[in-house]
């Protein structure tokens, strides 16, 4: 191939690659390319080569990148330097496994090169992406072989890369054995010890640094991990009023801790005297009073905000829904619709299903339907469980099983679905009269070890709450002994209630009372006859005699 290659001299470039690459894909059809790369004779000169192996860098996939590394070895003027090589792991860093970056580096070292700083940052890079310690801890070993140890912009990727890790202590011996420090030096310290929660030793090291190397990327570092926790949200407020200059950042990371601890009179007093308020630090407050309930204030800012974005329109929807306000959750989302200047995302619209499926507004719920199908949305996820759950719940059995059918069923092979999606999958067909179909989704449940979250409920009885707990109420209550006691009482009441009935056939709503209490009846004899256990739907009311029950 390269005696063909190296014979006949090539046109500049292939007229179809524009049009072929961006559907590469797969591995046969970077093979395809490949063969046709060869037979048209535009791999002969390196020039050619180098600029086609850069234009293949800059797609962002994999099978791309494959074909690229192909062609790294015609490439003649190889031994010059790394830079194609580092063109390339740098593409692969960025793609679906980043680990790919390191075959590109063995590339470079099969070829005689050595690596440069840069090929070492970029392999890194790629190995902190991927979270692969064994990978990153080689480059550092190779690092120290090739004479570059002392490398400042080496050894601050290194404190990087064992901060992503999660490794702080291997951080710091890098640390403590550099020469020279820079302010990317030090924040990175203090970042990798505030990623692992060490705030003492990140308050130490910020102290540690001279004044010149303090900026605002080391006071916002220190201050957004004091201000996470209610223990540090105190420190973190004396660390922000010491601050010689503040930035939006700054602002928003008060604002929001104060937000997270519950503090809502300190985040918006601090909201007030904020500058420049930015979308960030208005949707931190929406949601900080959206989530306690106040959503007369959360409105009322809501409607002062200058600019809205999409983010800040799904946080007034999802609190109006978490909040039982489901009927003007879904005027919200139909406003943000009519103003046609925010486009909705799968986020809006999750919220908006799950608030229609409450309201029953079947109608709705088609709309939004027939809005994803004309936006091509994916259904694999979220989305699809959530339409799935709105037709279901709004009676429409039939076409749930149709979504989830033709659109739905690679969220189960890809693993998207939760215990509760596949609950929601088996009942479905369960409701639909496909026992067998029900059944496979319960094995496929078991077989990758999803189990069903139990349901409980909280009874308060004479002051007290209680929680009953489906199947574990016999274990775990203090009142079990009483209860089952009750239950015959219950039963026998019952059987009289049908008795006076009986006498009252006639009557065509005791006839239907009749049958739904001996329904009922038939139903809490068998399950506790066969189980002694109570039904999992089961509420217990501590009453004085006489009292009516409804």
């Amino acid at each position: 191939m390269l005696a063909l290659a190296r014979a006949n001299p090539p046109p500049n470039e292939d007229p179809l690659l524009p049009s072929v690459l961006p559907k590469c894909t797969t591995r046969r059809h970077a093979d395809e390319i490949h063969g046709r790369l060869v037979t048209s004779g535009v791999l002969l000169h390196p020039s050619a080569t180098s600029r086609l192996i850069l234009h293949l860098c800059s797609y962002p996939s994999a099978s791309v990148h494959l074909l690229a590394r192909r062609l790294l070895p015609i490439h003649l003027n190889a031994g010059a330097d790394p830079f194609l090589y580092n063109a390339l792991i740098k593409a692969s860093s960025h793609g679906p496994d980043p680990l790919d970056a390191l075959i590109a580096f063995t590339f470079l070292l099969s070829s005689g090169l050595s690596p440069d700083p840069f090929s070492f940052s970029l392999s890194l890079t790629a190995a902190a992406r991927a979270s692969s310690l064994p990978a990153g801890s080689q480059l550092h070993a190779l690092v120290l072989k090739t004479g570059l140890a002392f490398n400042l912009y080496l050894q601050n990727v290194l404190i990087g890369f064992y901060s992503k890790c999660g490794l702080c202590e291997a951080a710091r011996q890098v640390f403590d054995r550099m020469l020279v420090r820079d302010s990317v030096s030090w924040n990175s310290m203090v970042d990798a010890y505030v990623r692992a929660g060490k705030l003492g030793s990140a308050l130490e090291v910020f102290y540690a640094m001279g004044d010149d190397k303090k900026n605002l990327i080391s006071w916002n570092s220190i201050i957004g991990g004091y201000a996470r926790f209610v223990d540090g949200i105190g420190i973190a407020r004396e660390l922000f009023d010491q601050m010689p200059a503040r930035d939006n950042v700054s602002w928003n990371l008060m604002i929001d801790g104060y937000v997270k601890c519950g503090m809502m009179a300190e985040a918006l007093k601090l909201f007030e005297e904020m500058p420049e308020r930015d979308v960030i630090a208005w949707a931190s407050v929406i949601k900080g009073y959206m989530e306690v309930g106040n959503i007369e204030l959360g409105q009322h800012l809501f409607d002062e905000m200058p600019e809205r974005d999409v983010i800040t329109w799904n946080i007034m929807i999802t609190g109006y829904a978490k909040n039982g306000k489901f009927t003007e959750a879904l005027l919200l989302f139909i406003k943000m619709r009519m103003e046609g200047r925010i486009i909705p995302d799968g986020t809006t619209l999750v919220t908006t299903l799950s608030a229609i499926s409450e309201l029953g507004r079947i109608h709705d719920g088609i709309c939004i339907h027939k809005y994803i199908r004309m936006k091509h949305l994916s259904l694999s996820g979220k989305l699809g469980v959530a339409l799935i759950d709105m037709y279901s719940k709004c009676g429409r059995l039939e076409k749930a099983l149709q979504v989830f059918e033709t659109s739905a069923a690679s969220m189960i092979e890809c693993d998207a679905c939760s215990s509760s999606s596949y609950v929601l999958l088996s009942n479905l067909y369960a409701g639909c009269g496909m026992w067998e179909d029900a059944r496979r989704i319960r094995m496929m449940m078991k077989k990758k070890d999803f189990r069903k979250i139990p349901g409980c409920s909280w009874i308060e009885l004479d002051g007290t709450v209680h929680e009953f707990v489906i199947l574990r109420i016999l274990k775990a209550h203090a009142l079990v002994p009483e209860i089952p006691e009750d239950l015959y009482h219950l039963i026998k009441k019952a059987v009289a209630i049908r008795k006076h009935l009986e006498r009252n056939r006639k009557d065509k709503d005791s006839k239907f009372r009749l049958i739904l209490v001996e329904s009922r009846i038939h139903r809490l004899a068998r399950y506790y006859k066969r189980t002694k256990k109570l039904p999992p739907v089961w509420k217990y009311e501590s009453t004085t005699a006489g009292t009516l029950v409804a």
